[in-house]
Protein backbone atom coordinates (compact mmCIF):
# COMPACT_ATOMS: atom_id res chain seq x y z
CA UNK A 1 0.00 0.00 0.00
CA UNK A 2 2.92 2.43 1.09
CA UNK A 3 4.94 1.58 -2.53
CA UNK A 4 1.29 2.58 -4.15
CA UNK A 5 0.81 6.16 -2.51
CA UNK A 6 3.96 7.18 -3.40
CA UNK A 7 3.69 5.62 -6.74
CA UNK A 8 0.45 7.85 -7.03
CA UNK A 9 2.03 10.88 -5.87
CA UNK A 10 5.10 10.52 -8.22
CA UNK A 11 2.32 10.20 -11.08
CA UNK A 12 0.62 13.66 -9.90
CA UNK A 13 3.97 15.68 -9.27
CA UNK A 14 4.80 14.32 -12.65
CA UNK A 15 1.41 15.77 -13.80
CA UNK A 16 1.79 19.36 -11.97
CA UNK A 17 5.34 19.43 -13.63
CA UNK A 18 4.43 18.95 -17.44
CA UNK A 19 1.34 21.56 -16.62
CA UNK A 20 3.61 24.43 -16.02
CA UNK A 21 6.39 23.21 -17.67
CA UNK A 22 7.97 26.58 -19.50
CA UNK A 23 9.02 25.71 -22.89
CA UNK A 24 9.81 28.91 -25.38
CA UNK A 25 8.12 27.22 -27.86
CA UNK A 26 4.91 24.54 -29.10
CA UNK A 27 3.73 22.96 -31.93
CA UNK A 28 -0.46 22.75 -31.74
CA UNK A 29 -2.64 21.35 -34.13
CA UNK A 30 -5.84 23.57 -34.85
CA UNK A 31 -8.95 21.95 -36.30
CA UNK A 32 -12.34 24.54 -36.97
CA UNK A 33 -15.60 22.77 -38.31
CA UNK A 34 -17.79 24.82 -39.61
CA UNK A 35 -21.15 23.30 -39.53
CA UNK A 36 -23.54 24.72 -42.29
CA UNK A 37 -27.18 23.35 -41.83
CA UNK A 38 -28.61 24.98 -45.26
CA UNK A 39 -27.01 26.20 -48.16
CA UNK A 40 -27.52 27.74 -52.11
CA UNK A 41 -25.15 27.84 -54.53
CA UNK A 42 -22.16 30.21 -54.03
CA UNK A 43 -23.49 31.23 -50.21
CA UNK A 44 -19.96 33.10 -49.00
CA UNK A 45 -17.87 32.00 -45.98
CA UNK A 46 -15.14 34.35 -44.71
CA UNK A 47 -12.38 32.71 -41.84
CA UNK A 48 -10.15 34.15 -40.51
CA UNK A 49 -6.41 32.35 -41.04
CA UNK A 50 -3.90 32.79 -38.82
CA UNK A 51 -0.50 33.97 -40.16
CA UNK A 52 3.13 34.39 -39.07
CA UNK A 53 3.93 37.13 -36.36
CA UNK A 54 7.00 37.60 -35.22
CA UNK A 55 8.18 36.18 -31.49
CA UNK A 56 4.93 34.94 -31.30
CA UNK A 57 3.78 32.23 -33.92
CA UNK A 58 5.00 30.76 -37.13
CA UNK A 59 2.15 28.80 -39.18
CA UNK A 60 3.93 25.79 -40.74
CA UNK A 61 0.72 24.70 -42.94
CA UNK A 62 -2.58 25.13 -43.53
CA UNK A 63 -5.50 22.68 -44.78
CA UNK A 64 -9.05 23.31 -46.12
CA UNK A 65 -11.85 20.61 -46.78
CA UNK A 66 -13.19 22.61 -49.21
CA UNK A 67 -10.67 24.63 -51.11
CA UNK A 68 -11.07 28.39 -50.80
CA UNK A 69 -11.75 30.63 -53.97
CA UNK A 70 -8.93 33.17 -52.86
CA UNK A 71 -7.09 33.89 -49.46
CA UNK A 72 -5.93 37.50 -49.85
CA UNK A 73 -4.90 40.31 -47.30
CA UNK A 74 -7.36 42.71 -45.09
CA UNK A 75 -5.33 45.31 -43.63
CA UNK A 76 -3.14 42.96 -41.54
CA UNK A 77 -5.63 40.41 -41.39
CA UNK A 78 -5.60 37.40 -43.41
CA UNK A 79 -8.67 35.82 -44.78
CA UNK A 80 -9.75 33.22 -46.68
CA UNK A 81 -12.82 33.27 -48.98
CA UNK A 82 -14.95 30.17 -49.92
CA UNK A 83 -18.00 29.95 -51.75
CA UNK A 84 -20.23 27.05 -50.49
CA UNK A 85 -21.91 25.08 -53.44
CA UNK A 86 -25.49 23.28 -52.50
CA UNK A 87 -24.69 19.98 -50.39
CA UNK A 88 -22.01 20.69 -48.49
CA UNK A 89 -22.56 20.30 -44.62
CA UNK A 90 -19.37 21.28 -43.67
CA UNK A 91 -15.87 22.96 -44.04
CA UNK A 92 -12.96 21.59 -42.11
CA UNK A 93 -9.68 23.67 -41.52
CA UNK A 94 -6.79 22.58 -39.92
CA UNK A 95 -3.80 24.52 -39.20
CA UNK A 96 0.00 23.44 -37.36
CA UNK A 97 1.00 26.27 -35.84
CA UNK A 98 4.24 26.51 -33.36
CA UNK A 99 3.72 29.04 -30.43
CA UNK A 100 6.34 31.06 -28.34
CA UNK A 101 6.72 32.43 -25.20
CA UNK A 102 7.19 36.14 -25.47
CA UNK A 103 10.02 37.67 -24.10
CA UNK A 104 9.91 41.63 -24.66
CA UNK A 105 13.92 41.73 -23.37
CA UNK A 106 14.87 39.14 -26.26
CA UNK A 107 12.57 41.72 -28.61
CA UNK A 108 14.83 44.63 -27.25
CA UNK A 109 17.98 42.85 -28.42
CA UNK A 110 20.27 45.21 -30.53
CA UNK A 111 19.73 43.90 -34.01
CA UNK A 112 15.90 44.25 -33.47
CA UNK A 113 16.46 47.70 -32.35
CA UNK A 114 17.38 48.92 -36.19
CA UNK A 115 14.05 48.11 -37.51
CA UNK A 116 12.00 50.63 -38.42
CA UNK A 117 9.75 52.83 -36.44
CA UNK A 118 5.88 51.88 -38.20
CA UNK A 119 4.35 55.02 -40.03
CA UNK A 120 0.93 54.31 -39.34
CA UNK A 121 1.21 54.43 -35.16
CA UNK A 122 -1.39 57.64 -35.30
CA UNK A 123 -3.96 54.94 -36.16
CA UNK A 124 -3.40 53.79 -32.98
CA UNK A 125 -4.03 56.83 -31.22
CA UNK A 126 -7.63 57.59 -32.03
CA UNK A 127 -10.13 57.53 -29.48
CA UNK A 128 -13.60 59.68 -28.88
CA UNK A 129 -15.47 59.56 -25.74
CA UNK A 130 -15.89 60.50 -22.04
CA UNK A 131 -14.41 63.02 -20.20
CA UNK A 132 -14.20 60.93 -17.47
CA UNK A 133 -11.78 58.54 -18.48
CA UNK A 134 -9.60 61.21 -19.93
CA UNK A 135 -9.45 62.47 -16.33
CA UNK A 136 -8.43 58.85 -15.27
CA UNK A 137 -6.16 58.46 -17.72
CA UNK A 138 -4.13 61.24 -16.62
CA UNK A 139 -4.25 59.98 -13.14
CA UNK A 140 -2.54 57.11 -14.41
CA UNK A 141 0.08 58.57 -15.57
CA UNK A 142 3.45 57.54 -14.46
CA UNK A 143 7.60 58.61 -15.09
CA UNK A 144 7.13 56.37 -17.92
CA UNK A 145 5.43 54.51 -20.87
CA UNK A 146 5.75 51.34 -18.81
CA UNK A 147 4.52 52.62 -15.05
CA UNK A 148 1.80 53.68 -17.36
CA UNK A 149 0.68 50.64 -18.45
CA UNK A 150 1.10 49.19 -15.06
CA UNK A 151 -0.95 51.82 -12.92
CA UNK A 152 -3.75 51.22 -15.82
CA UNK A 153 -3.19 46.84 -15.37
CA UNK A 154 -3.34 47.17 -11.91
CA UNK A 155 -6.56 49.88 -12.31
CA UNK A 156 -8.73 47.60 -13.90
CA UNK A 157 -8.03 44.86 -11.90
CA UNK A 158 -9.16 46.99 -8.63
CA UNK A 159 -12.26 47.96 -10.61
CA UNK A 160 -14.11 45.61 -12.48
CA UNK A 161 -14.79 41.94 -11.90
CA UNK A 162 -14.98 39.21 -14.79
CA UNK A 163 -18.68 38.66 -16.16
CA UNK A 164 -19.57 37.56 -19.30
CA UNK A 165 -22.66 39.28 -20.58
CA UNK A 166 -24.71 38.85 -24.37
CA UNK A 167 -24.63 42.28 -25.04
CA UNK A 168 -21.26 44.16 -25.84
CA UNK A 169 -20.50 46.76 -23.76
CA UNK A 170 -17.47 49.77 -24.55
CA UNK A 171 -14.86 49.92 -22.00
CA UNK A 172 -16.50 53.13 -20.44
CA UNK A 173 -19.66 51.40 -20.28
CA UNK A 174 -18.08 48.40 -18.71
CA UNK A 175 -16.06 50.30 -16.51
CA UNK A 176 -19.23 52.44 -15.03
CA UNK A 177 -20.83 48.41 -14.37
CA UNK A 178 -17.77 47.35 -12.83
CA UNK A 179 -17.60 44.08 -14.64
CA UNK A 180 -17.23 42.83 -17.85
CA UNK A 181 -15.28 40.26 -20.21
CA UNK A 182 -11.91 40.20 -22.42
CA UNK A 183 -13.43 42.24 -24.56
CA UNK A 184 -14.28 44.52 -22.72
CA UNK A 185 -11.17 44.76 -20.49
CA UNK A 186 -9.12 45.20 -23.42
CA UNK A 187 -11.12 48.21 -24.57
CA UNK A 188 -10.94 49.58 -21.31
CA UNK A 189 -6.90 48.86 -21.38
CA UNK A 190 -6.42 50.61 -24.90
CA UNK A 191 -8.62 53.55 -24.26
CA UNK A 192 -6.55 54.34 -20.93
CA UNK A 193 -3.64 53.16 -22.74
CA UNK A 194 -4.49 55.66 -26.18
CA UNK A 195 -5.19 58.77 -23.52
CA UNK A 196 -1.54 58.48 -22.53
CA UNK A 197 -0.29 58.64 -26.10
CA UNK A 198 0.72 54.58 -26.15
CA UNK A 199 0.11 53.16 -29.21
CA UNK A 200 -2.37 50.04 -28.88
CA UNK A 201 -4.67 47.91 -30.98
CA UNK A 202 -6.66 44.96 -29.95
CA UNK A 203 -6.17 41.52 -30.83
CA UNK A 204 -8.40 38.87 -31.25
CA UNK A 205 -7.74 35.19 -31.46
CA UNK A 206 -7.78 32.09 -29.02
CA UNK A 207 -6.77 30.95 -25.87
CA UNK A 208 -6.33 27.72 -24.12
CA UNK A 209 -5.13 26.02 -21.21
CA UNK A 210 -1.92 23.72 -21.37
CA UNK A 211 -3.37 20.53 -19.68
CA UNK A 212 -7.18 20.72 -18.40
CA UNK A 213 -8.65 20.74 -21.66
CA UNK A 214 -8.22 20.84 -25.90
CA UNK A 215 -11.03 23.35 -26.41
CA UNK A 216 -9.63 26.92 -26.56
CA UNK A 217 -11.66 29.68 -25.85
CA UNK A 218 -12.40 32.97 -27.87
CA UNK A 219 -10.76 35.67 -26.60
CA UNK A 220 -9.04 39.12 -26.51
CA UNK A 221 -6.01 40.77 -25.40
CA UNK A 222 -4.18 44.01 -26.14
CA UNK A 223 -0.54 45.19 -28.06
CA UNK A 224 1.00 48.34 -26.57
CA UNK A 225 3.84 50.15 -29.37
CA UNK A 226 7.19 50.76 -26.77
CA UNK A 227 10.39 52.51 -29.11
CA UNK A 228 13.17 50.01 -28.93
CA UNK A 229 10.50 46.97 -28.28
CA UNK A 230 7.91 47.14 -31.02
CA UNK A 231 4.84 45.55 -30.38
CA UNK A 232 4.18 44.05 -26.97
CA UNK A 233 1.20 41.86 -25.92
CA UNK A 234 -0.60 42.46 -23.01
CA UNK A 235 -3.53 40.56 -21.67
CA UNK A 236 -5.58 43.52 -19.22
CA UNK A 237 -7.96 40.75 -18.50
CA UNK A 238 -7.04 39.06 -14.44
CA UNK A 239 -6.43 35.65 -13.88
CA UNK A 240 -8.62 35.03 -10.57
CA UNK A 241 -7.15 37.09 -8.14
CA UNK A 242 -4.24 38.05 -10.03
CA UNK A 243 -2.97 41.65 -10.55
CA UNK A 244 -1.93 41.79 -13.90
CA UNK A 245 1.46 43.85 -14.48
CA UNK A 246 3.88 44.36 -17.15
CA UNK A 247 4.71 41.08 -18.39
CA UNK A 248 8.83 40.32 -18.61
CA UNK A 249 7.34 36.92 -20.29
CA UNK A 250 3.95 36.15 -21.97
CA UNK A 251 3.09 32.30 -22.20
CA UNK A 252 2.49 30.39 -25.26
CA UNK A 253 -1.17 30.01 -25.05
CA UNK A 254 -2.69 32.92 -27.16
CA UNK A 255 -2.79 32.35 -30.75
CA UNK A 256 -3.07 35.29 -32.54
CA UNK A 257 -6.29 34.99 -35.34
CA UNK A 258 -6.23 38.63 -36.66
CA UNK A 259 -6.55 42.87 -35.10
CA UNK A 260 -9.46 45.20 -34.36
CA UNK A 261 -11.34 42.70 -32.43
CA UNK A 262 -14.89 42.65 -32.65
CA UNK A 263 -15.14 45.70 -34.29
CA UNK A 264 -14.04 43.78 -37.57
CA UNK A 265 -16.69 42.90 -39.59
CA UNK A 266 -15.52 39.05 -39.77
CA UNK A 267 -15.01 38.65 -36.10
CA UNK A 268 -14.05 34.84 -36.05
CA UNK A 269 -16.01 34.05 -39.52
CA UNK A 270 -18.20 35.59 -41.35
CA UNK A 271 -21.28 34.18 -44.09
CA UNK A 272 -23.68 35.77 -46.36
CA UNK A 273 -26.75 33.18 -46.53
CA UNK A 274 -25.71 30.94 -44.58
CA UNK A 275 -26.44 28.94 -41.07
CA UNK A 276 -23.31 28.74 -39.31
CA UNK A 277 -21.85 27.36 -36.62
CA UNK A 278 -17.99 25.84 -35.70
CA UNK A 279 -16.11 23.99 -33.10
CA UNK A 280 -12.73 24.56 -32.03
CA UNK A 281 -10.38 21.90 -30.99
CA UNK A 282 -6.62 22.31 -30.53
CA UNK A 283 -4.40 18.88 -29.83
CA UNK A 284 -0.47 19.67 -28.25
CA UNK A 285 1.88 18.16 -30.53
CA UNK A 286 5.05 18.08 -28.78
Amino acid sequence: MKIVKILVIILIVTFLIACNEKKDFIELEITEIYHINSSDNNDLLIIRVPKNYKYHQKVLSSKFSVKPDDIYMDGEDKLARIYIDNGIDEVIVTHHIKIYRYDYIVANQFENIKEKRPENLDDFLVYSGSDELLVIAEDLTGKSNKMTINNILRFISENMIYEIHDEELSGYDAYLRGEGDCTEFSDLFATLCMLNDIPTRTIMGYYFSNCNTNIPFAHEWSEVYLDNYGWIPIDATPKGNYISRFPEKMDNRYIYLGYNGYSSPYNYAYSEGLDVYYDVEINKLN
